[in-house]
């Protein structure tokens, strides 16, 4: 385990493995990184693999200010932090999203970037789309259940359980066929039944 100090607070994650370093960065914002686990334990017999918790949940405790700027400062920080110069670096999702920006921002951190699902780097990225289009796909009662839970998270008054059922109402919306979609606590390692 380790910790950073940030503006706002610290910033927690853990640390496995021996070789050269890689950091990942999850999806989100505001999942819990341990969804990544299994990509943890399996880089983890040929690198030296870190990830942490992003601003907003814990373990971490540093909280807004929530914008790209500060995240990329976030990301630096904990390189530092790790006493790595330059890493590989693996970003799901919104955690892509962050990667795109920390290579305009910092080049010379990466060593390699891998990009997984994610929105573009340039303006918004591609987000309002993309959220018109979660949000077309998603019920009417379930959208404006999401969009009060988003309202109460943004005045600092959301949970991380309210951010998991907002991320469960438009688990389906993420898919093709939303009636496909695997269940949302299994397919992100939530479900810990034995």
């Amino acid at each position: 385990m380790f910790e950073v100090a940030v503006d706002g607070g610290l910033l927690r994650g853990s640390v496995a493995g021996q070789g050269d370093p890689v950091l990942l960065l999850h999806g989100g914002p505001g999942l819990p990184w341990t969804y990544l686990q299994p990509l943890v334990d399996e880089l983890a017999e040929s690198y030296e693999v870190a990830t942490y918790q992003q601003r907003g949940l814990p373990p971490s405790t540093a909280g807004a200010p929530y914008d790209v700027r500060t995240q990329v400062a976030d990301v630096v920080a904990v390189l530092d932090g790790l006493g790595w110069g330059r890493a590989v670096v693996a970003g799901h999702s919104w955690g892509g999203h962050l990667l795109l920006h920390l290579l305009a921002e910092h080049p010379e951190r990466v060593a390699a970037a891998l990009i997984i699902d994610t929105l573009g780097g340039v303006g918004d990225g591609g987000e309002a789309e993309f959220d018109a289009e979660l949000m077309r796909r998603t019920g009417a009662q379930d959208v404006a259940r999401v969009q009060k839970l988003e309202q109460q998270a943004m005045a600092g008054r959301g949970s991380e359980a309210d951010l998991m059922e907002s991320m469960r109402l438009l688990w389906p919306a993420y898919f093709a066929d939303p009636a496909a979609a695997p269940p949302f606590e299994q397919a992100l390692g939530l479900d810990r039944r034995p």
